[in-house]
């Protein structure tokens, strides 16, 4: 205690800081390291079989997300005119989830042909040969 015009004062209390979230700890060393964005670049990729649901998901795939730019392989043409169609919600729901402003264009390209990954189906012993 150090003496004071009034009198000795009490010791003076360190502030000590509050613990930092895990969150917070990890987005700062992504951002170090440069790669926040394109993590939640991914983020909206693996986001999108929720946000179109399973028919959409089911007939459609997110490649990519870049520069705002998420890339989407679809399987015909009906489907990718409703997905068009449906793209402003779309990327209203995705930015939603993501918290941000991070999708600003969905990009649709055919993927005729495109099979779900999975188990290949065994061969028909009856096919012609």
């Amino acid at each position: 205690m150090r003496p004071g015009p009034q009198g000795p004062r009490r010791a003076e209390r360190t502030r000590v800081k509050a613990p930092a979230r895990a969150e917070t700890i990890l987005w700062d060393v992504l951002r170090r390291l440069g790669i926040d964005a394109r993590v939640r670049e991914g983020a909206a990729v693996v986001a999108w079989p929720e946000v179109v649901g399973p028919g959409g998901a089911a007939r459609s795939r997110a490649v990519g997300c870049q520069s705002g730019r998420l890339v989407i392989e679809v399987e015909n043409s009906p489907w990718m005119q409703e997905l068009s169609c449906l793209s402003g919600e779309i990327r209203a729901e995705l930015n939603r989830r993501m918290g941000e402003d991070l999708v600003r264009e969905i990009v649709f390209r055919a993927a005729p042909g495109r099979k779900r990954q999975g188990p290949a189906a065994p061969p028909d012993p009856e096919a012609p040969r």
